[in-house]
């Protein structure tokens, strides 16, 4: 298989592109579980969980406009795969998003599929969905044909967070000074799903904990996806603290200290998610992160939260 590099030519989805004589649009949209909506605090930002994959077909040489309905649906069979593919990775990385556009061949016997826009970045994502096409059953049709192929990730929680980053840091996050002298600053979201408690030594610089409060509110969905890894068995209520140390590239070390959490998924999640984040340059230095999780205020709030968590 051969990958076209990201320059090479290829067609470019646009409004019409898969509506005239040319294109077929699927119209097929996947939806990873577990979504649940929540807000964030201060910003009153909606931001869901919920991954979408839709799919536009185009044909390409070879392929006629009657030809491109089969094709189209040998193409299709293969969403479910893919749904599984992105339901993982977005369960893992949040904010994951973006098109991947690919070009299937038909050959005798069968067919390859070739990547050629890598718009995505996520090369687990990538892997599985170019294997999941690859698997797709193209000797049910006739070589010789080709097809343009448009997948689209999206990802509401990615959405509402890069709104959020838009807007820069909260320069106007409360620190404030516990009874001990150590400066604070908190934030998640209103429900109370998800609370955040940065805490520094007295001499700290004010500016890093509100670029560090303006990081991690950017990030409130991986610490609502952290709360729910932590609530598969029980529930996921308590607190967790972590020493977290921001080098000067802005990655970050994260180790839990202590945690009244019941399941420890949470606090795994809580470091492998920490580390990945690309914190600002002037955030470096050590602070304790408090990381409050949220049990369901009512019944009907921990129905839809064990529906939400059933794989």
């Amino acid at each position: 298989m051969r990958r076209r590099h990201r320059g090479e030519s290829g067609p470019r989805a646009g409004p019409g592109a898969w509506a005239g004589s040319l294109g077929l649009l699927l119209g097929l949209h996947v939806a990873a579980p577990g979504a649940a909506a929540q807000e964030l605090d201060a910003e009153h930002t909606r931001i869901t969980t919920r991954a979408d994959v839709s799919l536009a077909v185009e044909n390409g040489p070879g392929t006629s406009r009657e030809e491109l309905g089969p094709f189209g649906a040998v193409l299709g069979r293969q969403l479910g795969a893919i749904r599984v593919c992105y339901s993982r990775v977005s369960r893992q990385r949040p904010h994951v998003r973006g098109v991947l556009r690919l070009r299937a061949v038909l050959e005798p016997g069968g067919g390859r599929v070739e990547l050629t826009r890598d718009e995505v970045g996520d090369e687990e994502l990538r892997r599985c969905t170019v294997d999941a096409l690859a698997a797709a059953p193209f000797e049910e049709l006739r070589p010789p044909g080709s097809a343009y192929l448009t997948l689209t990730f999206t990802n509401t929680a990615a959405e509402g967070a890069e709104r959020i980053r838009a807007r820069g840091p909260s320069a106007t996050a409360a620190v404030t000074r516990s009874a001990d002298g150590h400066l604070e600053t908190e934030g998640g979201t209103p429900g109370g799903e998800v609370r955040f408690r940065v805490v520094a030594p007295a001499d700290a610089d004010e500016a890093r904990l509100r670029l560090l409060h303006g990081a991690l509110r950017t990030h409130i969905a991986l610490l609502l996806d952290c709360r729910r890894k932590a609530g598969r068995r029980a529930s996921p209520a308590g607190d967790i603290t972590l020493d977290l140390n921001v080098a000067r590239t802005g990655r970050a070390q994260a180790r839990t200290r202590e945690s009244t959490v019941a399941d420890d998924r949470g606090k795994r999640c809580l470091e492998r998610g920490l580390r990945r984040i690309r914190f600002p340059e002037a955030a470096q230095g050590r602070v304790a992160l408090v990381v409050t999780f949220g049990a369901p205020a009512t019944p009907a709030g921990r129905a839809a939260e064990g529906e939400a968590q059933s794989e």
